[in-house]
């Protein structure tokens, strides 16, 4: 896809305390992600894409800028209608699909609002405001609030706030990928086998942003696992085709990870990744001698990410091998 082309690098927040919005955590992680792989595959090569997140009074505003082509007045004013497609004689333009239509009505669903702000030539900056949660708000109970955290924190549960539908009603399949084109025809040819992807890393910020950019591959489901323990009984009950491990772990490293996934017949067969921070040539051999398939650095290179990916998906049948 148009992600792999281009050296896209990506930026979360700066550490700083947790915001928590009222907001259902599902849909709130659904428009993060269709807008982040937005940003991915509308970007510039070698551009970044940078998610930030600030208070304002009683909301919180959440931005996914790109450095892409950016956007003329006309196009935002058709941007959220869902299958119109842009002049398409502009190239890669920002387009008008089903994953922004999609993302509207979510955040219209848990009472924010969604924009952008952009100029051609300077790249979009796609934002949304939810209610802030805040302790004082007599009616916002703990368990009715989804934390935007940056320090590396898992979300909190769900909302069940009242003033939530309490289901979203199927404009697309679950986990389809965000776009901004038309959505193309279908065609009598077989789907590809769905593969499944499993990432286990605490920091939030960091799982939807892998979660973002291997949606640009077909026929790939991503499972995020926010601690070790969760990771590892993932492997055994999910079946994943891949396992991609956060070095820098919490009680367990990514390498103690990898020794116990080696260590159990049920999972000793699968391929495993790390995902690391730290690029020093040592570290990175240390990481093959253990076993890791590939040692992929922080922050992702998302051309090499799609590669190494898919090179070691394509290589799998439909279902994983069975355990040895």
């Amino acid at each position: 896809g148009a992600a792999q082309e281009r050296g896209v690098q990506l930026q979360g927040p700066a550490p700083g305390p947790a915001l928590q919005v009222q907001a259902d955590a599902t849909r709130l992680r659904q428009v993060l992600v269709n807008l982040l792989g937005n940003a991915v595959k509308y970007n510039r090569p070698g551009g970044t894409v940078r998610l930030g997140w600030q208070a304002q009074g009683l909301q919180v505003r959440v931005t996914v800028q790109d450095e892409g082509p950016g956007l003329t007045a006309p196009q935002i004013e058709r941007l959220f209608q869902p299958f119109e497609r842009l002049d398409a004689a502009q190239g890669s333009v920002e387009g008008s699909g089903i994953g922004l239509a999609l993302s509207q009505r979510l955040v219209r669903q848990m009472g924010g609002e969604i924009g952008v702000q952009s100029q051609p030539g300077q790249g979009c900056a796609f934002w949304f405001t939810l209610a802030r949660a805040t302790p004082e708000a007599g009616d916002v109970n703990d368990d009715a609030a989804a934390a935007v955290p940056t320090d590396g924190r898992p979300p909190t549960a769900p909302a069940r706030d009242a003033a939530v539908p309490p289901a979203v009603p199927p404009a697309m399949p679950a986990g389809a990928p965000a776009d901004r084109s038309t959505v193309p025809a279908l065609t009598n040819a077989a789907a590809p086998p769905l593969r499944r992807v499993l990432y286990i890393e605490d920091n939030p910020v960091n799982a939807m942003l892998m979660e973002a950019v291997l949606d640009a591959l077909p026929a790939v489901q991503t499972l995020c696992a926010s601690t070790p323990e969760q990771g590892l009984a993932l492997a055994r009950s999910a079946a994943p085709h891949l396992v991609l491990v956060d070095i820098q772990l919490p009680g367990m490293d990514g390498f103690e990870v990898l020794r116990r996934l080696q260590a159990e017949p049920a999972t000793q067969h699968l391929t495993v990744m790390a995902v690391s921070a730290n690029a020093m040539p040592g570290e990175v051999a240390r990481g093959r001698d253990a076993g890791f398939a590939a040692y992929l650095t922080k922050p992702l290179d998302v051309p090499e990410l799609l590669r190494t990916v898919g090179q070691a998906l394509a290589s799998l049948g439909a279902e994983p091998p069975p355990p040895a």
